[in-house]
C-alpha cells in the first residue's frame, strides 16, 4: 500500500483531534512530535515507515483508513467549493459577502488547503485595489508550498498576481524580477500541470514592465515569443493594455503604419467582446497617432468616434479625458470656438463629479485659449481659478498651473508677481521632494 501524506495529513490531524489527543500523547522514542506535525502538514519527506507507525497508534486499519479518507475528502471538496463561490463573490462584486466567509473560514497554514484559502485570500485584496496585502497573501500561498515540498499549479499564478500586484504599484524592477521567476518556474517542471492563461499573463506582464522600464528592444523582441497566443488570455484589460504597449513600442521605434494597423486590431477585437470602454481609448490612441502624423482630419474622425461612445461607457473619468484630449487637439489646430466647446464641457462634467484635477485641467487649458487670441488678462483669471481648484487635485497639475501664472506674469511684465509665482512653485516643489523623501 502507498501512502502519500499530502492526502493522509489532513485526515490524521482530524482523527486525532476528534479523538482529543494531543501531539504529545502519541510521541513516543520511536516518533517525535515533529514528525507526528510534519505528516498532519502533509510533508513529503516523512519516511513512509513513520505514518505507517503513526497510524498504528492511532489504531487506524486499512478500511477504517479508506473510509476516514473518504469523509475528509468530501469535507476538503466542499470547503473549495465554497472557495470558488467567494471568488465568483469577489468578481461579482460581493466583496463583503466574500470578506465575511473568509474571516469565518479561515485556516491556520499547516492545513492541507491552506495555500487555496490564501489564495482566494489575496484574491480579495486585489479586488479592493491593496495590492500590499495581495502580494503578502500570495506570498504566503509560496511558503507554504515551498515548506511542504510540493510544486502546486497555484505557484505559478501566484507569481502572476503578485506581478501584477507590483506593476500596478509601479515596482517595475520588482515586478519584472517575479516574472522571471515565474518563467523559471515554467521552464523547470515541464511534468507540471499547464495553466496557459498564468503563462501567458505572466509573459505580457513581463514585457509591460520592460516597456515602463524603456527596455523597447529587449521588450519589442520578447513579444514575438507569445503574441500570436495573446487572444487566449482572459482578461480583457490585459489583453488591450498588451496592445497599447506594442503601439507604443511601434511609435518609439518609428512603426506608425504598424502602431495603427495594431489599433485597429485592438478596436475590433474590443467591439467583437463587447468592451466599449476599452474601445473608447482605442480610438483616443488612435487619434493620437494620426495627429503626430500631422492626419489632421483622420485624428478628428477618431476623436469623434471616441466621444461617441459616451453613452455607452461607464467610467466617468474616460468621458471627461475624451472631451478633454478633443479640446486640447482642436486648441493645437487653433480651432478656438470648437476647442472652447469642449473644455466647457470638461468643466460641467467635472464639477458635476467632483472631479478636482479634471477640472483645474479645463480652466488651465481654457486660460491657453485665451492667451493663445491675447487675452491675457482673461488667461489669467482662468489660471487663477484653476490655482484655487489644483489645492484639490493632483501635485502635477498644481505645478502647471504655477508654471503658467508665471509665464504670463512675465508675458505682462508684472516682475513682483512673476517672482511670487516662482517662489511659490518652489516651495511646492520643495515639500513634494520632502514628502518622497520621508
Amino acid at each position: 500500500m502507498q501512502l502519500s501524506t499530502m492526502e493522509l495529513g489532513e485526515t490524521i490531524r482530524s482523527y486525532r483531534k476528534e479523538r482529543g489527543l494531543r501531539l504529545e500523547d502519541l510521541a513516543d522514542d520511536q516518533i517525535s512530535v515533529s514528525t507526528i506535525s510534519n505528516i498532519e502538514r502533509g510533508y513529503s519527506h516523512v519516511k513512509e515507515e513513520k505514518v505507517r507507525y503513526l497510524l498504528e497508534k492511532l489504531g487506524i486499519d486499512f478500511h477504517q483508513l479508506n473510509a476516514l479518507e473518504t469523509k475528509q475528502k468530501q469535507k476538503d471538496d466542499l470547503y473549495l467549493l465554497e472557495l470558488k463561490a467567494v471568488e465568483t463573490w469577489i468578481s461579482s462584486g460581493n466583496s463583503k459577502r466574500a470578506w465575511e466567509w473568509l474571516k469565518k473560514n479561515r485556516l491556520s497554514e499547516t492545513h492541507a488547503l491552506a495555500h487555496f484559502y490564501h489564495f482566494s485570500k489575496g484574491k480579495y485584496y486585489f479586488s479592493q485595489e491593496d495590492y500590499e496585502k495581495a502580494i503578502t497573501e500570495y506570498q504566503t500561498v509560496l511558503r507554504i508550498t515551498k515548506v511542504a515540498h510540493v510544486h502546486h499549479p497555484l505557484e505559478l499564478e501566484c507569481y502572476r498576481e503578485i506581478c501584477h500586484s507590483l506593476y500596478l504599484l509601479g515596482s517595475y524592477e520588482q515586478s519584472l524580477e517575479v516574472a522571471d521567476r515565474g518563467m523559471e518556474w515554467i521552464e523547470e517542471g515541464e511534468k507540471r500541470k499547464k495553466n496557459k492563461d498564468a503563462e501567458l499573463t505572466l509573459a505580457g506582464l513581463r514585457v509591460l514592465c520592460l516597456i515602463q522600464l524603456e527596455r523597447m528592444n529587449e521588450a519589442y523582441y520578447f513579444y514575438s515569443s507569445f503574441w500570436s497566443d495573446v487572444p487566449l488570455i482572459r482578461s480583457s484589460y490585459l489583453i488591450i493594455q498588451l496592445y497599447m504597449g506594442k503601439v507604443r513600442l511601434s511609435r518609439a521605434l518609428g512603426l506608425n503604419k504598424e502602431a495603427i494597423q495594431l489599433l485597429e486590431e485592438a478596436i475590433r477585437w474590443c467591439g467583437e467582446n463587447g468592451e466599449h470602454s476599452l474601445v473608447c481609448e482605442c480610438w483616443l490612441m488612435l487619434a493620437n497617432v494620426y495627429h503626430e502624423q500631422g492626419l489632421i482630419e483622420f485624428a478628428d474622425v477618431a476623436y469623434r468616434t471616441a466621444l461617441a461612445l459616451e453613452d455607452r461607457i461607464k467610467e466617468r473619468s474616460l468621458v471627461v479625458q475624451t472631451y478633454l484630449e478633443y479640446g486640447m487637439f482642436y486648441l493645437k489646430e487653433q480651432q478656438y470656438e470648437a476647442a472652447k466647446e469642449k473644455i466647457e464641457q470638461v468643466v460641467f462634467l467635472s464639477k458635476r463629479w467632483n472631479d478636482f484635477t479634471s477640472l483645474a485641467k479645463a480652466y488651465v487649458y481654457l486660460g491657453d485659449l485665451q492667451v493663445e487670441l491675447n487675452q491675457l488678462e482673461n488667461g489669467l483669471n482662468q489660471y487663477l481659478q484653476a490655482k484655487e481648484i489644483a489645492k484639490k487635485g493632483s501635485a502635477q497639475i498644481r505645478l502647471t498651473v504655477l508654471e503658467r501664472l508665471a509665464e504670463t506674469y512675465r508675458t505682462m511684465e508684472d516682475d513682483q508677481k512673476f517672482m511670487d509665482s516662482l517662489i511659490e512653485k518652489f516651495a511646492f516643489e520643495q515639500e513634494l521632494r520632502e514628502k518622497v523623501g520621508h
